[in-house]
């Protein structure tokens, strides 16, 4: 709970937790999407090979090289955004002793279904890394996919240790159901047939106190107010 002479609501403070955990899954994510593979399809009219977007991934064969890469990046990488998220914004909160909060009823689950996204759409990212180093399939499938929920433990743990915040057992159950639904259908089915998927409308007012209010609680900046603005949202399955 926030200071009783802080103005500002409470549930602002926990969705701007859920916004800094997106913020990192969707960098990892979208700047991932250059490996998808394209594939070759010929036409039955006789026409000539027509590059096309592949619904999955080509299998690599093993390579340690490119597993120490991967493994090097995911550490660095990671580290140097929990190095630089402590330094930008939890080194300016009191810290304490590591504690719980309860925010199951906040913001009507719509949080949850983004810890939810947050965690299964890092998993896939990651786990297309390892497909890139060839190692075994079942490794490859628990090692990524559980990426996703870990990323988002560490953000959880640093909450549970300020003042500000806490360890929410809603989020962490919302991370580790991102990370099974990803993990359940690529063991069982090897592909993903069941995706989510993000979307989100910003909404403009001319009334500049409803303007005023809408920058106090979502930011001013387009991408800022698509994190923060669960009103418009839309998880899609």
């Amino acid at each position: 709970m926030l200071p009783a002479n802080n103005p500002v609501p409470a549930p602002v403070v926990s969705l701007t937790s859920t916004a800094r955990s997106l913020w990192i899954i969707f960098f990892i994510f979208f700047s991932l999407q250059q490996t998808v593979a394209q594939d070759t399809a010929n036409v039955n009219n006789g026409n000539p090979a027509i590059p096309v977007l592949s619904t999955s991934f080509p299998e690599y064969p093993y390579n340690k090289k490119r597993v120490k890469w991967v493994a090097g990046a995911n550490i660095a990488g990671y580290g140097a955004v929990m190095a630089g998220l402590y330094a930008a914004w939890y080194s300016n909160y009191p810290q304490g002793k590591f504690h719980f909060t309860n925010d199951l009823k906040q913001w009507k689950q719509i949080d949850k279904v983004g810890h939810v996204f947050s965690a299964y759409a890092g998993g896939k990212a990651s786990m297309e890394m390892w497909r890139w180093t060839g190692i075994d399939r079942k490794k490859r499938i628990w090692i990524g996919g559980l990426s996703g929920a870990a990323y988002l433990t560490c953000i959880e743990t640093l909450d549970g240790f300020s003042s500000q915040w806490g360890w929410s057992w809603g989020d962490f159950g919302a991370n580790m159901l991102g990370s099974g639904m990803l993990i359940a259908q690529e063991l069982a089915w090897d592909e993903q047939r069941i995706q989510l998927k993000f979307s989100a409308h910003v909404k403009s007012y001319k009334d500049p106190v409803l303007a005023a209010r809408t920058r106090e609680l979502f930011g001013s900046g387009a991408a800022e107010r698509i994190l923060k603005g669960y009103k418009g949202e839309t998880e899609w399955v």
